[in-house]
């Protein structure tokens, strides 16, 4: 695993059903409110990835289709809650993580989201396994990253369209949102039969409820540089953009992939042909991405982290 590698996807192969279990939780930590969980388990995990999603990602049943995709590739068993904020239930930030965010801060954000991913794993029975790999998507992103910081250098790191590379106003930030939410039919329809009716499913299930302070200061976050302002020092780090992202733009990206080289973090560099901001709604495109994930999952074992 030395060095980088850049590598270019196709995103059109066929996909077959992921074999591992899936628990959802609805977590209950002192002090804060209920959030929904789920732990998606191969049949013996070595370790343990905490999963971030995106801005605006409910826990149905397509996030839980990735899930399970992830543990199939790694053989590690993944926990994933609602991004605090972001939930199905509707409760708002505290408000010292609100201020945080508006202020460019993940800090808080992530601190408070380890204490779900943590209660979840606990719920599970496996929160005495060590933690190899933090996974985020567009927002979560930022979160995994500042996660990260707070757990240890040993483990690694997963980061699939990350936004929040580089400055601009929250007036180009929501353009290059709609710019990439154009481009999201093209990303399902590369996905057919059984993976369509998911999808479907989906569209049925209740959505994340957010408020307006609450987006606003999410939304001022990724309008930022958090990630390379976070980044500490993973033992190993892939990071994907589509080809046509306006989210996620190519020089940032391509700085990020400079520093993770000066760095000296091994890892893949990819780049996903035809597609935008939600190449993540392309389940091939996500399989083959998380095939690539499995490398993380033999990392070598010596301080990764385990439950503070």
């Amino acid at each position: 695993m030395d060095g980088r590698v850049r590598e270019t996807l196709a995103s059109g192969l066929r996909v077959s059903r992921p074999d591992a279990r899936l628990q959802a939780y609805r977590l209950h930590p002192v002090a804060q409110p209920p959030l929904e969980a789920l732990v998606a388990m191969p049949t013996q995990p070595s370790g343990l990835l905490f999963h971030f999603p995106g801005f605006n990602v409910p826990l149905g049943p397509w996030e839980a289709l990735r899930c399970t995709t992830l543990a199939a590739a790694t053989g590690l068993a993944v926990v994933a809650i609602e991004l605090p904020g972001l939930s199905r239930l509707g409760h708002r930030l505290p408000d010292p993580v609100r201020r945080d965010l508006r202020d460019g801060r993940v800090g808080s954000w992530a601190e408070l989201s380890l204490t779900y991913l943590w209660l979840a794993a606990a719920e599970a029975g496996i929160d005495g396994l060590p933690v190899r790999l933090l996974s985020g998507f567009s927002t979560g992103c930022s979160v995994a990253v500042a996660a990260h910081r707070q757990l240890g250098v040993e483990a690694g790191l997963s980061l699939i369209e990350p936004v929040s590379l580089g400055s601009r106003s929250l007036v180009a930030l929501e353009a290059a949102n709609l710019a990439d939410l154009a481009r999201l039919p093209r990303a399902l329809i590369g996905n057919r039969d059984w993976v369509a009716q998911e999808w479907r499913r989906q569209l049925a299930a209740p959505g994340v409820r957010y408020s307006v302070g609450d987006l606003l200061a999410i939304a001022s976050m990724l309008a930022g540089r958090s990630i390379p302002d976070e980044l500490a020092q993973p033992a190993w780090c892939l990071i994907a953009r589509g080809e046509h992202s306006s989210l996620c733009r190519p020089a940032e990206f391509d700085a990020l992939d400079a520093l993770l080289a000066r760095r000296g973090v091994p890892g893949p560099t990819l780049t996903v042909t035809g597609l935008g901001h939600q190449l993540w709604h392309r389940l091939s495109a996500m399989s083959a991405i998380a095939e690539r994930l499995a490398a993380a999952s033999n990392l070598p074992r010596g301080n990764t982290p385990g439950r503070p």
